[in-house]
């Protein structure tokens, strides 16, 4: 199966479904012998994430929302760091790639690469297996997870916040201008991304361009997020690097406003209806039950 709704089961049947393979790929990912640290904290945050987006699909019917939420995040968060050092010396790597290397930018590069050693050498192993400890404890829960709705009452609500707290931020960003207010943003498209894919298969055709359109948007704005972070991490940054940074980020967020205005142009109850339509032309999941036998 696929992080995606199926037709013919209920919304609280998906919700479990869903939640388990990605608990399960996540401990998958874990126990990989390919996989070095960095690419394991950046794999199973992933589905921390794709998990979050999944229980915004169904908040307002889910009550323990809050709770488990925000376990995932707090789980997720104690890998940041391995993340973040590698994000950061990758994206300084691909910002001189087509730049010739001054002098004056090599212990730049060292330090960099210093700090990413570090944050993988400091207590990888037991973090990783706190980590595998809480999302045991969440998966355990989310076999038994329910919602207080059915159908397309299940998602409406979760559907309309996401992608009116998507557009919202995006205003909010370019009236601000800071490298706080783009990152929130870029967490709100992700979400609303991640309820595109969830609901693919009533998008059909149209479900694939909007999915692609919003993935190019997060990606814009998260190579603008590690510029920030990559501004951060480098004491003394020389002048012609901060020069070349801020020219990047302005090239960024210029591409994102403009396929942002397209990806936010309806209004959240326009967005809203027209997936309701196509949910309903699409779903034949049965309301019934979700206890006992049939689970």
């Amino acid at each position: 199966m696929s992080y995606k709704l199926e037709h013919n089961e209920s919304i609280e049947t998906g919700l479990r479904r869903i939640a388990g393979e990605q608990f399960d790929r996540a401990l998958s990912e874990l126990d990989s012998d390919t996989l070095g640290p960095h690419e394991k904290a950046l794999a199973v945050r992933k589905r921390c994430k794709k998990v979050r987006g999944l229980i915004r699909l169904v908040r307002p019917a889910f009550e323990a929302y809050g709770a488990e939420n925000g376990r995932l995040r707090d789980a997720a968060r104690t890998l940041a760091g391995l993340r973040d050092a590698a994000a950061v010396l990758e994206c300084y790597e691909k910002l001189i790639a087509d730049h010739p290397e001054p002098g004056n930018w090599t212990r730049v590069h060292a330090e960099l690469i210093d700090r990413r050693d570090r944050a993988a050498s400091a207590d990888v192993q037991e973090r990783l297996e706190s980590f595998r400890s809480d999302l045991l404890a969440i998966r355990e829960r989310a076999q038994s997870w329910t919602i207080d709705a059915s159908g397309f009452d299940a998602i409406r609500g979760g559907i309309r916040k996401t992608y009116a707290r998507a557009r919202k931020a995006m205003t909010l960003a370019y009236e601000e201008r800071s490298p706080e207010m783009f990152h929130e943003w870029r967490k709100c498209i992700k979400y609303d991304r991640y309820h595109t894919r969830l609901l693919a298969d009533a998008w059909q055709q149209a479900g694939e361009s909007r999915y692609s359109e919003a993935k190019l948007l997060s990606d814009l704005l998260g190579a603008e997020h590690d510029l920030s972070e990559l501004r951060l991490a480098i004491e003394n940054t020389p002048k012609d690097l901060l020069k070349l940074i801020r020219s990047r980020q302005t090239e960024l967020r210029l591409r994102a406003h403009e396929l942002g205005k397209l990806l936010y142009a309806d209004t959240p109850g326009e967005h809203t209806r027209r997936i309701e339509r196509l949910f309903m032309d699409w779903y034949a999941g049965e309301p019934a039950p979700e206890s006992g036998a049939n689970d």
